[in-house]
């Protein structure tokens, strides 16, 4: 570097730190791309493929580590009355109060992701049967015990059905989210 001018040392350092600019911006693009790509827009839950990947993940820890794993699917009762009777808008205010619920009485280990319409999908690693009863439970009645408002005012309730499985050896994403379902 001796051999290089002042005028040259500081060309290069300029550009040293143009590239190191871009690349910081360039990772920021990426995480924050990452997020647009697996969180459901409405709810801000994992979407679909990020809590399919996630479950994936969950199950081979638990085969891995002979770990304990379980898995809740929740449904909304009767929600297409609620977009029927107070409209799409209301229904959104709906899903995202639910996710909100439903995050908020959850592990930080454990993952929501909406599923589908009003389907969701909570992993619970580490977590045996009795104990994600408890879980479900707490989801449950917190939900319905939430007080909605309709455009008028009106206030009304939801309800939701779940199912629980806890994860079995032979299971896979596929076979777990089909005996959840059932």
């Amino acid at each position: 570097k001796s051999q290089l001018s002042k005028e040259k040392l500081v060309e290069v350092i300029d550009k040293a730190i143009e590239r190191w600019r871009a690349l910081v911006l360039s990772r920021s693009n990426q995480e924050q791309l990452e997020i647009l790509v697996n969180t459901d827009a409405l709810t801000g839950l994992s979407n679909r493929r990020a809590i399919l990947n996630r479950l994936d993940e969950n199950i081979a820890n638990a085969r891995r580590y002979d770990d304990d794993l379980s898995l809740l699917m929740m449904d909304i009762d009767h929600f297409k009355r609620v977009n029927d009777k107070y409209g799409h808008m209301i229904g959104d205010d709906v899903l995202e109060k639910v996710a909100s619920m439903l995050q908020k009485r959850i592990r930080d280990t454990d993952i929501a992701g909406r599923y589908g319409g009003e389907e969701f999908l909570i992993t619970l690693p580490k977590t045996d049967l009795s104990s994600a009863l408890i879980v479900a439970e707490r989801i449950r009645k917190g939900i319905k015990t939430a007080k909605m408002k309709s455009p008028t005012g009106n206030v009304f309730a939801v309800t939701v059905s779940q199912g629980l499985v806890i994860y079995q050896p032979a299971d896979d994403v596929q076979s777990l989210i089909s005996r959840v379902d059932q």
